[in-house]
Order: C-alpha cells, then structure tokens, then sequence
C-alpha cells in the first residue's frame, strides 16, 4: 500500500491519496524581483560613490578624466555617478532575473559572473591612455570594487533559492 500514489497516514491508518509531485523543482523566480532587488542595492552602492568622491573631492583629489576620444575633461559629478550605478544595478538584475530562471543552482553563477563583470569594470579607471592622476585612478578603483560587491552581494542574497549554503 505504500506507493508512489497512495500513503497511509500514521495516526490512524487511513489510506489517503499522496501529493502529485511538481513538474519542475525549480522555485518560481520572478525576473522583476531580481530587477527592483538590484536597483535596490545599486542605491546603496551610488550612496557610497556618492560619499566617498565626495569625501575624496574635499581632500583635494581631482575627479576629471580626460578620456582619450573627448576634446576636454569630463568632471565626475553626482549624477553622472549615480545614473552609471543605477544603470548597471538595473542590467545586472535583469541578468540575475533571466539567469534565475534559466539555471537550477543560480547563485554561484550570479556570484562569479559579478566577479567577472567587476573585474571588467576596472578596464576603464585602469586604463593607461586616459591621463588622470593615480589618486583619481585609485578612487574609481574603490568605487568601482565597492559596487561590484555589493550589487552581486545584494543579488545573490535576493535570490530565492534551495541553494542558502552559497552564501
């Protein structure tokens, strides 16, 4: 009597009839989700660029870059920081949503390719051509490092999962 159909109840013996087994053992993930979670988190790492080039600007370390293709510097303003990290918050939850839904153990996957992505990411303040001065290259460096961390953390955390032993 005790199939895959059929189970009896220990309490009193009845045969009662089993729970159908779901088609997919993946959790229902909701790309959306993943979105708002990463703009969410890229709000706390443009906070922190925010703060920290402006702490940095206080000290007196110029934030101008003088990109190689541009006639003139390009200042680092507080917006121009936080629209970038929103943006990038924005694409890496959107990223996080599809692969969430694509892969059955997301969150070592979120986790190296936020890795990767902010390794990238440091192509652009480590570029040798671009004249700055290196106290400028090290704050977008830490900027950068920072924001990294704590998007893929954020995201990672987010993810509704059976894989908590992740993180």
């Amino acid at each position: 009597m005790n199939s895959p159909i059929f189970s009896v109840s220990r309490h009193d013996g009845r045969v009662t009839q089993a729970r159908p087994r779901p088609r997919d053992p993946r959790p229902l993930r909701r790309v959306w989700h993943s979105v708002r979670n990463g703009l969410v988190w890229g709000v706390a790492a443009a906070a922190f660029s925010v703060v920290f080039t402006g702490l940095a600007g206080l000290a007196g370390i110029p934030l101008e870059v003088v990109p190689t293709d541009s006639v003139g510097p390009v200042s680092l303003g507080p917006l121009a920081l936080i629209a970038a990290t929103l943006f990038a918050a924005a694409l890496a939850g959107l990223a996080t949503g599809i692969l969430g839904r694509l892969v059955r153990r997301p969150i070592p996957w979120i986790i190296a390719s936020g890795v990767v992505i902010t390794l990238a990411s440091l192509s652009a303040p480590l570029n040798p051509s671009d004249p700055m001065p290196v106290s400028t290259r090290v704050i977008l460096v830490i900027c950068h490092c920072v924001t990294g961390a704590l998007v893929t953390y954020g995201l990672a955390r987010g993810m509704v999962s059976d894989d908590r032993s992740a993180i």
